[in-house]
Protein backbone atom coordinates (compact mmCIF):
# COMPACT_ATOMS: atom_id res chain seq x y z
CA UNK A 1 0.00 0.00 0.00
CA UNK A 2 1.23 3.55 -0.62
CA UNK A 3 2.88 5.38 2.28
CA UNK A 4 3.23 9.17 2.58
CA UNK A 5 5.57 10.60 5.20
CA UNK A 6 7.13 13.93 6.07
CA UNK A 7 10.52 13.57 7.77
CA UNK A 8 12.78 15.96 9.67
CA UNK A 9 16.28 15.49 11.07
CA UNK A 10 16.59 17.03 14.54
CA UNK A 11 19.27 18.29 16.87
CA UNK A 12 19.16 17.68 20.63
CA UNK A 13 17.32 20.93 21.45
CA UNK A 14 14.63 20.37 18.80
CA UNK A 15 14.17 16.77 19.96
CA UNK A 16 13.63 17.91 23.57
CA UNK A 17 11.14 20.54 22.38
CA UNK A 18 9.14 17.98 20.38
CA UNK A 19 9.13 15.50 23.24
CA UNK A 20 7.56 18.12 25.47
CA UNK A 21 5.00 19.04 22.77
CA UNK A 22 3.92 15.41 22.39
CA UNK A 23 3.35 15.19 26.15
CA UNK A 24 1.09 18.26 25.85
CA UNK A 25 -0.93 16.72 22.99
CA UNK A 26 -1.55 13.42 24.70
CA UNK A 27 0.11 10.35 26.11
CA UNK A 28 2.50 9.03 23.45
CA UNK A 29 3.15 5.31 23.27
CA UNK A 30 6.79 4.30 23.87
CA UNK A 31 8.34 1.51 21.80
CA UNK A 32 11.82 -0.01 21.52
CA UNK A 33 12.54 -0.99 17.89
CA UNK A 34 15.42 -3.02 16.47
CA UNK A 35 15.58 -3.20 12.67
CA UNK A 36 18.02 -5.03 10.37
CA UNK A 37 18.22 -4.22 6.65
CA UNK A 38 19.21 -6.96 4.21
CA UNK A 39 20.76 -6.94 0.75
CA UNK A 40 23.14 -8.97 -1.40
CA UNK A 41 26.90 -8.55 -1.42
CA UNK A 42 26.65 -6.35 -4.52
CA UNK A 43 23.61 -4.45 -3.20
CA UNK A 44 21.18 -5.64 -5.85
CA UNK A 45 18.12 -4.49 -3.87
CA UNK A 46 19.52 -0.99 -3.37
CA UNK A 47 20.22 -0.67 -7.09
CA UNK A 48 16.61 -1.74 -7.77
CA UNK A 49 15.26 0.89 -5.36
CA UNK A 50 14.05 -1.68 -2.82
CA UNK A 51 14.55 -1.79 0.96
CA UNK A 52 14.05 -5.10 2.80
CA UNK A 53 13.81 -4.93 6.59
CA UNK A 54 13.19 -7.24 9.52
CA UNK A 55 12.04 -5.35 12.62
CA UNK A 56 11.46 -6.47 16.18
CA UNK A 57 8.75 -4.48 17.92
CA UNK A 58 8.28 -5.87 21.41
CA UNK A 59 7.30 -9.51 20.88
CA UNK A 60 6.49 -9.04 17.20
CA UNK A 61 8.72 -9.73 14.18
CA UNK A 62 7.69 -7.61 11.18
CA UNK A 63 9.09 -8.08 7.68
CA UNK A 64 8.77 -4.91 5.56
CA UNK A 65 9.46 -4.16 1.91
CA UNK A 66 9.58 -0.61 0.54
CA UNK A 67 10.00 0.29 -3.11
CA UNK A 68 9.61 3.18 -5.56
CA UNK A 69 10.49 5.68 -2.85
CA UNK A 70 10.49 9.34 -3.91
CA UNK A 71 11.60 12.18 -1.69
CA UNK A 72 10.49 15.78 -2.35
CA UNK A 73 12.03 18.11 0.18
CA UNK A 74 11.46 15.69 3.05
CA UNK A 75 8.10 14.40 1.77
CA UNK A 76 8.55 10.72 0.98
CA UNK A 77 6.16 8.52 -0.94
CA UNK A 78 6.75 4.78 -1.28
CA UNK A 79 5.01 1.47 -1.85
CA UNK A 80 5.11 -0.59 1.36
CA UNK A 81 4.13 -4.11 2.33
CA UNK A 82 4.38 -5.58 5.86
CA UNK A 83 3.94 -9.10 7.16
CA UNK A 84 4.04 -10.51 10.71
CA UNK A 85 6.63 -13.28 10.94
CA UNK A 86 7.07 -16.11 13.46
CA UNK A 87 10.80 -15.40 13.86
CA UNK A 88 13.66 -13.28 12.52
CA UNK A 89 14.14 -15.26 9.28
CA UNK A 90 13.49 -13.51 5.96
CA UNK A 91 10.82 -15.20 3.84
CA UNK A 92 10.23 -13.63 0.43
CA UNK A 93 7.14 -15.74 -0.20
CA UNK A 94 5.48 -14.00 2.78
CA UNK A 95 5.48 -10.59 1.05
CA UNK A 96 1.72 -9.89 0.76
CA UNK A 97 1.89 -7.56 -2.25
CA UNK A 98 2.40 -9.62 -5.41
CA UNK A 99 3.96 -6.75 -7.38
CA UNK A 100 6.53 -6.05 -4.68
CA UNK A 101 7.21 -9.76 -4.25
CA UNK A 102 7.97 -10.15 -7.96
CA UNK A 103 10.12 -7.00 -7.88
CA UNK A 104 12.23 -8.32 -5.00
CA UNK A 105 12.63 -11.77 -6.51
CA UNK A 106 13.57 -10.32 -9.90
CA UNK A 107 16.18 -8.07 -8.30
CA UNK A 108 17.73 -10.87 -6.23
CA UNK A 109 17.77 -13.58 -8.92
CA UNK A 110 18.46 -16.19 -6.28
CA UNK A 111 21.39 -14.38 -4.65
CA UNK A 112 22.06 -14.78 -0.95
CA UNK A 113 20.94 -12.06 1.47
CA UNK A 114 23.11 -10.66 4.24
CA UNK A 115 22.72 -7.86 6.82
CA UNK A 116 23.89 -4.44 5.62
CA UNK A 117 22.99 -2.14 8.50
CA UNK A 118 20.75 -1.95 11.55
CA UNK A 119 18.94 0.60 13.69
CA UNK A 120 18.19 0.52 17.43
CA UNK A 121 15.90 3.30 18.59
CA UNK A 122 13.29 4.49 21.02
CA UNK A 123 10.09 5.68 19.35
CA UNK A 124 7.36 7.87 20.83
CA UNK A 125 4.15 7.30 18.88
CA UNK A 126 1.00 9.44 18.85
CA UNK A 127 -1.89 9.83 16.39
CA UNK A 128 -3.11 13.41 15.98
CA UNK A 129 -6.53 14.11 14.45
CA UNK A 130 -7.35 17.32 12.60
CA UNK A 131 -9.92 18.96 10.37
CA UNK A 132 -11.46 17.30 7.30
CA UNK A 133 -10.99 13.85 8.80
CA UNK A 134 -7.20 14.18 8.85
CA UNK A 135 -5.23 11.67 10.92
CA UNK A 136 -1.45 11.93 11.21
CA UNK A 137 0.77 9.45 13.01
CA UNK A 138 3.61 11.25 14.79
CA UNK A 139 6.76 9.20 15.40
CA UNK A 140 9.64 10.77 17.34
CA UNK A 141 12.77 8.60 17.03
CA UNK A 142 16.11 8.68 18.81
CA UNK A 143 18.68 5.95 18.45
CA UNK A 144 21.66 4.47 16.68
CA UNK A 145 22.43 3.48 13.08
CA UNK A 146 25.18 0.87 12.78
CA UNK A 147 26.98 -0.72 9.83
CA UNK A 148 29.83 -3.06 10.65
CA UNK A 149 32.08 -1.34 13.18
CA UNK A 150 30.66 2.11 12.35
CA UNK A 151 27.83 3.71 14.30
CA UNK A 152 26.13 7.13 14.39
CA UNK A 153 23.36 8.55 16.56
CA UNK A 154 20.29 10.11 14.96
CA UNK A 155 17.13 11.96 15.94
CA UNK A 156 14.20 12.13 13.56
CA UNK A 157 10.57 13.18 13.36
CA UNK A 158 8.21 11.25 11.07
CA UNK A 159 4.72 12.45 10.24
CA UNK A 160 2.78 9.76 8.38
CA UNK A 161 -0.51 10.63 6.72
CA UNK A 162 -3.12 8.04 7.64
CA UNK A 163 -6.11 9.90 6.23
CA UNK A 164 -7.10 13.37 5.02
CA UNK A 165 -5.45 15.96 2.76
CA UNK A 166 -1.70 16.24 2.27
CA UNK A 167 -1.70 19.76 3.69
CA UNK A 168 -2.47 18.25 7.13
CA UNK A 169 1.15 17.05 7.33
CA UNK A 170 2.57 20.55 6.80
CA UNK A 171 0.09 22.24 9.11
CA UNK A 172 0.97 19.81 11.91
CA UNK A 173 4.68 20.24 11.22
CA UNK A 174 4.34 24.01 11.42
CA UNK A 175 2.55 23.63 14.76
CA UNK A 176 5.02 21.16 16.27
CA UNK A 177 8.46 22.17 15.02
CA UNK A 178 10.57 24.82 16.75
CA UNK A 179 12.06 27.76 14.86
CA UNK A 180 15.51 26.13 14.61
CA UNK A 181 17.08 22.72 14.92
CA UNK A 182 14.94 20.83 12.39
CA UNK A 183 15.68 20.33 8.70
CA UNK A 184 13.86 18.20 6.08
CA UNK A 185 15.31 14.71 5.95
CA UNK A 186 16.16 13.71 2.38
CA UNK A 187 17.21 10.13 3.24
CA UNK A 188 15.37 7.20 4.76
CA UNK A 189 16.92 5.17 7.57
CA UNK A 190 17.96 2.44 5.15
CA UNK A 191 19.63 4.98 2.88
CA UNK A 192 21.47 6.41 5.89
CA UNK A 193 22.62 2.91 6.76
CA UNK A 194 23.90 2.28 3.24
CA UNK A 195 25.69 5.64 3.32
CA UNK A 196 27.25 4.81 6.67
CA UNK A 197 28.51 1.46 5.38
CA UNK A 198 30.00 3.03 2.25
CA UNK A 199 31.27 6.43 3.44
CA UNK A 200 31.16 6.43 7.24
CA UNK A 201 28.50 9.17 7.56
CA UNK A 202 24.71 9.33 7.66
CA UNK A 203 24.13 12.83 6.29
CA UNK A 204 24.55 13.67 2.58
CA UNK A 205 26.69 16.64 1.55
CA UNK A 206 24.82 19.92 1.21
CA UNK A 207 23.94 20.66 -2.42
CA UNK A 208 22.13 23.87 -3.46
CA UNK A 209 19.00 23.48 -5.58
CA UNK A 210 17.10 26.15 -7.52
CA UNK A 211 13.66 26.95 -6.20
CA UNK A 212 10.50 27.10 -8.25
CA UNK A 213 8.06 29.97 -8.55
CA UNK A 214 4.74 28.44 -7.54
CA UNK A 215 1.63 30.59 -7.63
CA UNK A 216 -0.34 30.49 -4.38
CA UNK A 217 -3.53 32.23 -3.33
CA UNK A 218 -3.82 34.64 -0.43
CA UNK A 219 -6.49 32.45 1.12
CA UNK A 220 -4.17 29.41 1.34
CA UNK A 221 -2.58 28.42 4.61
CA UNK A 222 1.15 27.79 4.92
CA UNK A 223 0.54 24.04 4.88
CA UNK A 224 -1.54 24.21 1.68
CA UNK A 225 1.09 26.36 -0.03
CA UNK A 226 3.88 23.97 0.97
CA UNK A 227 1.88 20.99 -0.25
CA UNK A 228 1.36 22.71 -3.60
CA UNK A 229 5.10 23.36 -3.86
CA UNK A 230 5.78 19.68 -3.19
CA UNK A 231 3.39 18.70 -5.99
CA UNK A 232 5.33 20.94 -8.39
CA UNK A 233 8.81 19.69 -7.44
CA UNK A 234 10.68 17.06 -9.43
CA UNK A 235 12.08 13.76 -8.25
CA UNK A 236 15.38 15.21 -7.10
CA UNK A 237 13.88 17.73 -4.71
CA UNK A 238 14.37 20.70 -7.01
CA UNK A 239 11.35 22.89 -7.53
CA UNK A 240 10.30 22.83 -11.16
CA UNK A 241 6.71 23.45 -12.28
CA UNK A 242 5.13 20.48 -13.98
CA UNK A 243 2.56 20.90 -16.73
CA UNK A 244 -0.73 19.08 -16.76
CA UNK A 245 -1.26 16.35 -19.34
CA UNK A 246 -3.23 18.73 -21.59
CA UNK A 247 -0.68 21.52 -21.30
CA UNK A 248 2.16 19.09 -21.94
CA UNK A 249 0.46 17.71 -25.05
CA UNK A 250 -0.18 21.21 -26.35
CA UNK A 251 3.45 22.19 -25.76
CA UNK A 252 4.76 19.06 -27.49
CA UNK A 253 2.40 19.63 -30.40
CA UNK A 254 3.56 23.23 -30.78
CA UNK A 255 7.17 22.05 -30.71
CA UNK A 256 6.50 19.48 -33.42
CA UNK A 257 4.72 21.99 -35.63
CA UNK A 258 7.42 24.63 -35.29
CA UNK A 259 10.36 22.22 -35.66
CA UNK A 260 10.70 22.39 -39.51
CA UNK A 261 10.54 26.19 -39.53
CA UNK A 262 12.95 26.44 -36.62
CA UNK A 263 15.43 24.06 -38.30
CA UNK A 264 15.23 25.99 -41.55
CA UNK A 265 15.92 29.25 -39.76
CA UNK A 266 18.84 27.67 -37.94
CA UNK A 267 20.23 26.35 -41.20
CA UNK A 268 20.00 29.82 -42.74
CA UNK A 269 21.84 31.34 -39.81
CA UNK A 270 24.57 28.70 -40.10
CA UNK A 271 24.98 29.31 -43.82
CA UNK A 272 24.98 33.10 -43.35
CA UNK A 273 27.62 32.89 -40.60
CA UNK A 274 29.69 30.52 -42.72
CA UNK A 275 29.62 32.85 -45.71
CA UNK A 276 30.59 35.78 -43.49
CA UNK A 277 33.58 33.89 -42.10
CA UNK A 278 34.77 32.87 -45.56
CA UNK A 279 34.45 36.43 -46.94
CA UNK A 280 36.50 37.77 -44.04
CA UNK A 281 39.40 35.43 -44.76
CA UNK A 282 42.33 36.74 -46.89
CA UNK A 283 42.01 35.75 -50.54
CA UNK A 284 44.19 32.85 -51.62
CA UNK A 285 46.79 33.58 -54.25
CA UNK A 286 46.51 30.40 -56.30
CA UNK A 287 43.34 29.01 -57.78
CA UNK A 288 43.76 25.71 -55.96
CA UNK A 289 43.77 27.56 -52.59
CA UNK A 290 40.56 29.49 -53.06
CA UNK A 291 37.98 28.83 -50.39
CA UNK A 292 35.15 26.71 -51.80
CA UNK A 293 31.58 27.75 -51.10
CA UNK A 294 29.20 25.60 -49.10
CA UNK A 295 27.10 24.89 -52.17
CA UNK A 296 29.90 23.94 -54.56
CA UNK A 297 32.39 21.67 -52.90
CA UNK A 298 35.19 19.98 -54.88
CA UNK A 299 35.76 16.24 -54.92
CA UNK A 300 37.85 16.57 -51.74
CA UNK A 301 34.86 18.17 -50.08
CA UNK A 302 32.71 15.19 -51.03
CA UNK A 303 35.19 12.96 -49.22
CA UNK A 304 35.01 15.16 -46.11
CA UNK A 305 31.22 15.11 -46.23
CA UNK A 306 31.23 11.33 -46.55
CA UNK A 307 33.65 10.91 -43.64
CA UNK A 308 31.66 13.26 -41.41
CA UNK A 309 28.40 11.53 -42.25
CA UNK A 310 29.96 8.18 -41.45
CA UNK A 311 31.33 9.51 -38.15
CA UNK A 312 27.91 10.86 -37.16
CA UNK A 313 26.11 7.80 -38.53
CA UNK A 314 23.73 9.88 -40.59
CA UNK A 315 22.10 8.20 -43.58
CA UNK A 316 19.81 10.75 -45.24
CA UNK A 317 19.15 8.68 -48.34
CA UNK A 318 18.16 5.52 -46.53
CA UNK A 319 14.48 4.84 -47.41
CA UNK A 320 13.58 3.88 -43.83
CA UNK A 321 15.91 6.20 -41.93
CA UNK A 322 14.93 9.59 -40.48
CA UNK A 323 16.07 12.65 -42.39
CA UNK A 324 18.17 15.02 -40.25
CA UNK A 325 16.95 18.62 -40.00
CA UNK A 326 18.47 21.35 -42.24
CA UNK A 327 20.49 22.71 -39.32
CA UNK A 328 22.54 19.50 -39.28
CA UNK A 329 23.46 19.86 -42.98
CA UNK A 330 24.39 23.50 -42.49
CA UNK A 331 26.68 22.48 -39.65
CA UNK A 332 28.21 19.71 -41.79
CA UNK A 333 28.95 22.15 -44.62
CA UNK A 334 30.48 24.59 -42.16
CA UNK A 335 32.69 21.87 -40.66
CA UNK A 336 33.76 20.72 -44.14
CA UNK A 337 34.79 24.15 -45.36
CA UNK A 338 36.50 25.16 -42.11
CA UNK A 339 38.40 21.85 -41.96
CA UNK A 340 39.61 22.29 -45.58
CA UNK A 341 40.68 25.91 -45.22
CA UNK A 342 41.70 26.52 -41.60
CA UNK A 343 45.01 24.63 -41.59
CA UNK A 344 46.40 25.86 -44.95
CA UNK A 345 49.03 28.63 -44.78
CA UNK A 346 48.36 31.68 -46.98
CA UNK A 347 50.38 32.20 -50.15
CA UNK A 348 53.41 34.41 -50.02
CA UNK A 349 51.69 37.05 -52.20
CA UNK A 350 48.75 37.20 -49.77
CA UNK A 351 51.07 37.36 -46.76
CA UNK A 352 53.09 40.19 -48.35
CA UNK A 353 49.94 42.11 -49.15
Amino acid sequence: MPETELKFALDAAAFAHLRARLDQLGAPERRILHSVYFDTRKLRLKKAGVALRMRRDGERWIQTVKAKARNHGGLQRAEEAEADMPDALIDLTAIPDETLRVTVQAALKGRMLQPVCETRMERLLLVVHGAEGAAVEVALDEGLIAAGDRAETFRELELELKSGPLSALYELAADLLPETGAVPSMLSKSERGYLLAAEGRIHPPAVPHPAAEVAVARSQTAGEARARQAEFSDGMGRGRPRLSRTQDCRRKGADQRSAPRRDAEAGGRFASALGHRIRDRPQRGAERHRSPSAGALPAEGDRWRRDLRRALRLRPRHPQGPRPPPAIWAWLNAAIVVSMTADRPPDRDCAAA
